[in-house]
């Protein structure tokens, strides 16, 4: 379960950006740094088990779940 709440991230964590080309279709982008203290939006399922999708400041980006457990217990996946 993804709750459309943010969660303000308690380090900085890699994540996978998310790009659309110019026909919209979606491919990966580059390796960004999101900052500790950053609000992200859980926003649905990652490329695996191991990953989930977010938003941060209108773009999205595929983060490791691992990165997120603890920086807020309430807005944990089950």
């Amino acid at each position: 379960m993804y709750l459309q709440k943010p969660i303000v991230l308690c380090k900085n964590i890699a994540a996978l950006a998310i790009e659309a080309d110019q026909s919209g279709h979606h491919r990966y982008g580059l390796i960004e740094q999101l900052p500790t203290g950053a609000s992200v939006m859980l926003i649905g399922e990652g490329f695996n088990g191991r990953t989930i999708k977010v938003e941060c400041n209108g773009r999205y980006y595929f983060v490791f779940v691992q990165d997120i457990e603890g920086c807020d217990s309430s807005y944990y996946l089950d």
